[in-house]
C-alpha cells in the first residue's frame, strides 16, 4: 500500500523540522549540514546521513517500517506508542472501558460521533494501529473517524 503524505519542511535555527500535514505531527528533522544532512527521529536518534534534506522523508519512513514503534505501558490503566502518523494512546477509564486517542485525539465512531469505546486494552491498541495512517476528519470504511481540532 502506498501513503501518500503531504509534507513540510519547516526551518529552524539549527535544524529543520519535517512535518506530516494531515496527522500535523513532526515525522524527523534533519540538522543543518557539516557535508551531510543528520537524519533523526523525533527522540533524537539519529537513523543516517542524506545530501538533499527531500530525502530525509523516505529515510524515516523506510526506519519506521524496518524498526515499527512498539506499544509502551503507561501505567496500570494505559498504553502509548510513537509514530510517524502522531502518538498513539490507549487509556482505560475508571468503569474499565479503554479509549483510542491520536495526538489527544479521540476515536470517534460515526454516525453519531461518539468516542469509541472498547472491552479490552488488546481490541483497542488493534483498532488504533489499523487507523493510524487515516487522514484526521475523515471516515474510515469501518466506521471510525480522528476527531479534528475545529470540532473541539
Amino acid at each position: 500500500m502506498v501513503v501518500k503524505m503531504r509534507i513540510y519542511f519547516q526551518p529552524g535555527r539549527h535544524d529543520i523540522s519535517i512535518l506530516e500535514v494531515d496527522a500535523q505531527f513532526e515525522l524527523g528533522r534533519v540538522e543543518f549540514p557539516r557535508q551531510q544532512y543528520p537524519v533523526k527521529t523525533p527522540e533524537g536518534e539519529t537513523v543516517g546521513f542524506v545530501n538533499d534534506v527531500t530525502d530525509a522523508v523516505q529515510m524515516l519512513l523506510d526506519y519506521f517500517k524496518e524498526h515499527p514503534p512498539q506499544w509502551e505501558e503507561r501505567g496500570p490503566r494505559g498504553y502509548a506508542k510513537y509514530s510517524p502518523f502522531g502518538m498513539l494512546e490507549v487509556q482505560q477509564d475508571q468503569l474499565g472501558s479503554w479509549f483510542v486517542y491520536r495526538d489527544e485525539r479521540d476515536l470517534l465512531i460515526r454516525p453519531d460521533g461518539a468516542p469509541a469505546v472498547f472491552r479490552t486494552a488488546e481490541e483497542a491498541r488493534s483498532v488504533a494501529d489499523a487507523h493510524l495512517r487515516h487522514k484526521l476528519g475523515t471516515e474510515s470504511k469501518e466506521g471510525f473517524e480522528w476527531l479534528l481540532w475545529t470540532e473541539l
